[in-house]
């Protein structure tokens, strides 16, 4: 009983430890698994009475698996295993300090419950983490794991070990389950964290561009105070090829549910005289633009038309010129430190869809449906509808399809073929699905890709059962001429701020660079232990300077963050290198700090290239301000 309860207290995972104390309670519980001791304090095998036992001889493959780990692994701080076994071996490696966590996934409750009976864990509960692959949350709490530290930083390094036969053999197709979604939940963090920097000093350009028609404009908290809780479903509507048979049934329901249209398909709708509610744009590509270089007049009346600050500028160009009504907001965190309490932030996914899903979140629908989302090819091989503005292949040859990647079938019948990109977008659903247990998803699209934790369902039934609402919707305001002013003068403020932390940084940066590159130079001449020591330290104060930054939410953090990211999900790998000899040891020190300096060197270069970009747009902003006469207000700010 004390042994139980020392490690009921000590586990971190609370669904698994209220079913380990209802088991407890349940006097008639007969356990499927026993403990059998041999002559060595260490050699325990455990027997289920359905499977034989897990071990075939347990010192043996103890033994082996701490030759392996005690030098291929030794340097990993994180190490993911399925099966706890009798958990012995996590006893033995968390001896070791490089260790920090252990991930389990441990699918026997009873198994656990006989082991916590009977060893005490309590201490190395700490950092165990078991999660058992059946809950029905599981993606969701592995999700929150994999965005924390030390696990993000480690990625890169990710491998699943089985922890033994038994597990291999009876857990076959949940293990290759686990470990293809927990890679491809990997992909997308990877994406999610950016991995080209021209791309995001694009999005920067774009973000500073859109800043004077953003704050002079609704914005998302007037559209939130406005609307939010006034209807109980949205439909978001995406330009899948299936997208085109749900269109008869959308426009007998159009008044009764919120209608949020990708960009894609608000031509589709105008054509048929279906008119959305909301039409969202995200990408920052020229082509999307194209989307509203039209003029439907009075079908525009009515529709809100929401754009992200990343958005090309052309688009917001056309949406202007036919005079339709707009809100800007961030994708991003670069507006996060101007402390705009109107500016909030949406769309933190890839597609458009994704940022349809968020805003019907932040309007706290109950409901929401998806039609088109097929994230896959059909039949004909068609990635569109032929309405499509670019046609049923986006301009693509159908001969030319590598038709390599498959995925699990709307209906979960057979397989479909899909594209990367859509396997990314699908796993975004799933996470935010799983994220958000109290909002039903219901996929209506009927055709496609599975999306699990979608409720699959005809659009016909959930018309007829759920769309009951009528909407009654009110303009959303535009800030004051005062207000206005008042905005675009705190963002001048505020970008000749930045300017000023950008040229204190660039300083910091290029006398600390001069002194590493000067330091590693004498290195390649002489062998210097002290002078190895003074340049990883030097690197790592600086790496507290960069952190300061992120820590702060500094907008200066967004002209580097892919780099960063993509260089600390590298370094990982030279991180655990477990050397063998002084050559190995000497090669990955010098690897360690030849990557430094070239990460300093991209930040540097970025950092100006983002100081360009604030000056080229505070001469923008400042004739804005003389236009309105305030002139003699931003001279202070000059003067500073």
């Amino acid at each position: 009983m004390e042994i139980f309860y020392k490690n009921i207290n000590a586990l971190s995972n609370i669904v698994l430890k209220e079913k380990l104390l209802k088991l407890k309670e349940n006097t008639h519980f007969e356990n499927g698994f026993y403990i059998l001791q041999g002559k060595d304090n260490l050699d325990i095998n455990i027997h289920s009475k359905m499977g034989g036992g897990i071990y075939q001889n347990p010192l043996e493959e103890l033994k082996e698996k701490l030759e392996l780990y005690n030098h291929k692994y030794y340097l990993y701080p994180v190490l993911y295993f399925y099966g706890f076994g009798n958990g012995i071996l996590y006893k033995i490696l968390l001896q070791n300090k490089n260790h920090q966590k252990i991930v389990i996934f441990e699918p026997n409750i009873p198994l656990l419950f006989v082991l916590f009976n009977s060893i005490d864990f309590s201490k190395e509960l700490a950092n165990l983490i078991i999660l058992n692959p059946y809950e029905e949350n599981f993606f969701g709490d592995l999700l929150l794991l994999s965005q924390a530290e030390p696990y993000f930083k480690f990625l890169r390094v990710y491998f699943l070990d089985i922890h033994s036969k038994f597990y291999a053999k009876n857990h076959q197709e949940n293990i290759l389950k686990i470990n293809k979604k927990f890679t491809e939940l990997i992909k997308d963090i990877f994406m999610k964290q950016g991995n080209d920097p021209e791309d995001v000093l694009i999005g920067i350009r774009h973000n500073l561009q859109h800043l004077a028609p953003m704050l002079t404009n609704s914005s998302l908290l007037d559209l939130i105070k406005a609307r939010k809780n006034k209807m109980q479903n949205a439909i978001i509507v995406s330009t899948g090829p299936s997208l085109i048979k749900q269109l008869p049934l959308l426009k007998q329901y159009t008044s009764k549910a919120s209608i949020f249209c990708a960009d894609s398909s608000y031509i589709i709708l105008a054509n048929y005289g279906i008119k959305p509610d909301y039409v969202l744009s995200t990408e920052r590509v020229i082509e999307t633009s194209k989307f509203f270089d039209n003029d439907f007049k009075e079908f525009d009346q009515g529709i809100l038309f929401i754009l992200s600050t990343l958005t090309h500028p052309q688009t917001l160009k056309h949406i202007q010129n036919a005079n339709r009504k707009y809100i800007l907001t961030p994708k991003d965190m670069f507006f996060r430190n101007f402390k705009f309490k109107q500016i909030l932030g949406l769309g933190q996914g890839h597609s458009v869809a994704h940022m349809c899903y968020d805003l019907a979140l932040i309007l706290n629908h109950k409901n929401i449906i998806l039609i088109g989302q097929d994230l896959a090819y059909d039949k004909e091989g068609n990635s569109h509808p032929k309405e499509y503005l670019y046609g049923a292949n986006d301009e693509q040859d159908p001969n030319d399809i590598k038709y390599e990647l498959q995925t699990t079938a709307y209906g979960g019948k057979g397989l479909v073929y899909t594209q990367e990109i859509w396997n990314i977008f699908r796993t975004t659903f799933e996470k935010n699905i799983a994220q958000n247990p109290h909002i039903k998803v219901y996929n209506c699209t009927e055709g496609g890709a599975r999306i699990e934790g979608s409720i699959e369902q005809s659009f016909k039934s959930i018309c007829a059962n759920l769309l009951n609402d009528e909407k009654n919707f009110k303009e959303i305001p535009i800030p004051s001429i005062a207000k206005q002013n008042e905005y675009l003068l705190k963002a001048y403020a505020k970008i000749k701020s930045l300017i000023k932390q950008c040229n204190d940084f660039i300083n910091y940066f290029d006398k600390e660079l001069k002194l590493l590159s000067n330091d590693f130079l004498n290195l390649k001449l002489e062998y210097n232990e002290n002078l190895y020591s003074k340049l990883i330290k030097n690197i790592d104060e600086i790496k507290l300077k960069i952190d300061e930054v992120r820590n702060n939410h500094s907008s200066i953090y967004m002209a580097f963050y892919p780099t960063i990211n993509q260089f600390e999900f590298n370094l990982a790998k030279i991180f655990v290198l477990n050397p063998s000899n002084k050559e190995e040891l000497l090669a990955k020190k010098n690897l360690w700090i030849e990557d430094h300096l070239y990460l300093f060197t991209l930040i540097f270069s970025q950092i100006e290239i983002f100081k360009n970009l604030l000056e080229q747009n505070i001469n923008n902003l400042k004739n804005e301000l003389i236009a309105r006469n305030l002139e003699k207000r931003i001279i202070k700010f000059d003067k500073d």
